[in-house]
């Protein structure tokens, strides 16, 4: 058997270590406990077990649960009993008995603080999780297959087959329960053990070996294309939720991808996750463009920079006089002030994206109008000698058009003076013959 050397190989125990044995009652994990019995004093490590009771089989499943008790106490071992109810939380969960019972098996395992716990996967279940992931279309990180070690999850078995573990139990005169379940092809997995995989023994005896030996080399060439996403990621980066599309398309299209899988999964889309969205996504990507990634989201391609949208009620038009003094505008407030055009001002920032900005009061034609954007709106910028088009300027400053409509713009008569992170019009910029001063700051409601 290859238990320490797995156990050293991956560095699973630590001198003092507490370790929880998985135990079902099976070959697997009462080989898994008796082995780490034998490594008790080499390691110096606390070792309890628990039995999780599914609920599945009524008596059946009981006489598992007892011969669990019997065995903890006659190897001095203590037993931790837990009782769930699979088939409920299936139903309630939607999901299917083999998942609902994982997904209740590890929630008991995570309740034990501190320790390291111990499962019984051998050999042949990473081959067969391999398998399976294959046959669904996994990507490279699901051909790893069942990882030895995850958080304070170990495996020792998971480089011993399932022939080595029932020979030295036999060898060890103990025996062990038999879920008569995995005997049958009720179930996905079962089908995959029980049909598919001695079809391939026949066509190689060392299959199980094999699939595991690739599932190993592909482990460590996910690790570095994980190392080059995660250094991808960081480089094209803009905020939590943008990325520079310029950057990100120079990188390799398998870091590409993951990339704009961990950007999904950061914006609470893991679900969206799969083969055919990532094409889509990175097609945007190289292309630029617009995919509805879930309901009522999507994710944007828009001069260079990547994005998450929301499908949302466009806002009202808002338009009201301003008022000097604290002007609620959606989520901003609006303070406006006069202030003397003293000469510590007339040099003061006056354009482009400050958050405070001034303009020559005097110059107003007019009411000052607070509003929000228009179709066809128009503005000669400072110190320019043409008129741009303000959805031109918007999107050459890379403004997200979902943040369009709750801009501040202030116009007058002759029309608008100000557009919030563009700047202010020429005409109303202060100079030398400047008296009056209309300061304007722009604050974001918390």
């Amino acid at each position: 058997m290859r238990f320490l050397e797995t156990i050293e190989k991956y560095s699973m125990v630590n001198p003092g270590d507490g370790i929880l044995v998985a135990l079902s009652g099976g070959a697997d994990s009462v080989c898994l406990l008796l082995n780490f019995l034998k490594l008790k004093e080499r390691y110096n490590i606390k070792i309890s077990a628990v039995h999780v009771n599914h609920r599945l089989r009524g008596e059946e499943s009981d006489s598992d649960e007892q011969f669990c008790v019997e065995l903890c106490k006659r190897l001095g071992v203590e037993l931790f009993v837990r009782s769930v109810d699979v088939l409920s939380y299936a139903k309630e969960a939607k999901k299917s008995v083999e998942e609902a019972a994982r997904d209740l098996r590890y929630r008991e395992f995570a309740s034990f603080d501190g320790m390291k716990v111990a499962t019984a996967h051998n050999l042949n279940d990473n081959a067969e999780t391999v398998l399976l992931n294959l046959s669904r279309g996994t990507g490279i990180k699901g051909l790893c297959g069942i990882p030895p070690v995850r958080g304070n999850i170990i495996r020792p078995l998971i480089e011993t087959s399932r022939s080595e573990i029932e020979e030295f139990l036999k060898q060890a005169g103990q025996d062990f329960v038999i879920d008569r379940t995995n005997l049958t092809a009720d179930y996905t997995r079962n089908k995959i053990r029980l049909e598919i995989m001695p079809r391939l023994r026949e066509i190689n005896p060392a299959a199980d070996f094999c699939i595991g030996r690739a599932a190993e080399i592909l482990s460590e060439e996910n690790d570095f294309l994980e190392k080059e996403a995660r250094r991808a990621y960081e480089k094209c980066l803009k905020d939590e939720n943008a990325l520079s599309a310029e950057i990100l398309k120079k990188e390799h299209p398998a870091v590409r991808k993951r990339c704009l899988a961990r950007f999904l999964d950061e914006n609470g889309l893991s679900g969206a996750i799969c083969f055919e969205k990532l094409e889509k996504l990175d097609k945007i990507l190289l292309f630029g463009g617009k995919i509805n990634i879930a309901k009522d989201v999507y994710i944007c391609c828009f001069k260079g920079i990547i994005y998450r949208e929301e499908k949302r009620e466009p806002l009202s038009q808002v338009e009201f006089e301003l008022k000097i003094g604290e002007n609620n505008f959606f989520n901003k407030t609006v303070k406006a002030s006069l202030e003397n055009a003293a000469e510590e001002f007339k040099n003061a920032n006056v354009n482009k994206k400050f958050a405070i900005i001034y303009i020559d009061y005097d110059k107003i034609q007019g009411k000052a109008i607070l509003r929000n954007r228009r179709d066809g709106d128009k503005i000669k910028l400072l110190n320019r000698n043409f008129t741009s088009s303000v959805k031109k300027l918007l999107n050459d400053r890379k403004i997200p058009p979902g943040e369009r409509d709750g801009l501040v713009f202030l116009a007058d008569g002759e029309g608008v003076v100000f557009v919030e992170g563009i700047g202010i019009s020429d005409r109303v910029k202060p100079d030398e013959n400047t008296k009056r001063m209309l300061k304007i700051e722009i604050v974001r409601s918390v």
